[in-house]
């Protein structure tokens, strides 16, 4: 994994970290999650500085991540392939 990545990768568990009490994302619909992208790219565009943009950065990371995991759940539950199963990943 390219060096840039896993260190994004590692910014965005500390933001899910700290939404720990929050309710489970499997729970939020395409659109919530969609509209929730939307909003945090709007935060981004109004940052000031660079430590807001980010965590805007994160935050629209971290919500594309939830859709992500919630379109390939429901691929997978209708007989199809999403897109890591189709890769050949599993689980």
């Amino acid at each position: 994994m390219r060096k840039q990545l896993r260190n994004f990768a590692k910014a965005q568990e500390e933001i899910l970290k700290d939404n720990d009490s929050k309710l489970y994302w499997s729970f939020s619909s395409r659109c919530y999650l969609q509209g929730r992208i939307a909003k945090e790219l709007k935060e981004l565009k109004k940052a000031k500085t660079t430590l807001d943009m980010q965590k805007e950065c994160i935050d629209i990371a971290n919500f594309a991540m939830m859709l992500f995991d919630n379109l390939e759940k429901e691929a997978i539950k209708s007989g199809g392939n999403g897109f890591l199963k189709s890769r050949g990943y599993e689980g």
